[in-house]
């Protein structure tokens, strides 16, 4: 048996235009309505908020490396920009190859600039975002996964011994009914099994009611 809902405090539904359908039906507010069909939405929302988390290290892997690249891009040019170029030439042709090495050098320092840039205001930026991400689930997101697992394991106790007891209804009634058809000895032995049923019944009622009062403390939280 699914345990009902609480009606929000705090719902707008107050604020609906006297046209709008439906206006009793609490159950259809946004905050009670919100999770979907038997708590699905919850398995979804948790698994998006999974995946952004992972979509967010993996951003910050690839700022990381492209960080990386550029700084071994910018050593390699400033390496290459020192490498002796036209030794032997003279004039207008020596003036170029110093050019090509000074342009080289320029372009090693812009790479290494831009490996800086992509270190702090790409891949420290998202570091910092993810490191949020997972204070935000230690903090608030693990609770509430734990309280809906609590919430699906209240569930079981409920459905489980909603069926025992149901089941001990049926054989109840089948024990009844099968007194007025038998006589003598077997007459006996259905009334010693109506007889534990009807123990079994009582038992399995107090555990329904208990596991389902629980449940329902669980929802109103």
């Amino acid at each position: 048996m699914a345990a009902r809902r609480q009606p929000s405090t705090t719902s707008l539904s107050k604020y609906a235009r006297a046209s709008s359908p439906n206006l009793q039906n609490r159950s259809m507010d946004f905050c009670n309505a919100f999770w979907g069909a038997g708590d699905g939405g919850v398995d979804v929302l948790f698994a998006r908020m999974r995946g952004a988390t992972r979509t967010i290290e993996e951003l910050r892997n690839f700022w990381k490396e492209r960080a990386a690249i550029e700084e071994d891009y910018a050593k390699r040019l400033a390496k290459l920009a020192k490498t002796s170029l036209g030794r032997d030439e003279i004039g207008e042709l020596r003036n170029s190859l110093d050019t090509i090495r000074l342009e080289t050098d320029k372009q090693g320092g812009y790479h290494a600039t831009l490996a800086s840039q992509i270190r702090t205001e790409l891949e420290n930026t998202t570091a910092s975002f993810h490191a949020r991400q997972l204070h935000h689930k230690k903090t608030f997101q693990a609770g509430i996964e734990k309280e809906f697992k609590n919430k699906q394991a209240q569930e079981a106790h409920v459905n489980k011994s909603r069926e025992k007891y149901e089941q001990d209804c049926v054989r109840i009634n089948s024990y009844t009914a099968q007194s007025s058809l038998v006589q003598g000895k077997d007459l006996e032995k259905v009334q010693l099994k109506l007889e534990r049923a009807q123990q079994t019944v009582q038992t399995n009622e107090r555990e329904f009611s208990n596991f389902a009062r629980i449940l329902q403390e669980t929802v109103g939280r």
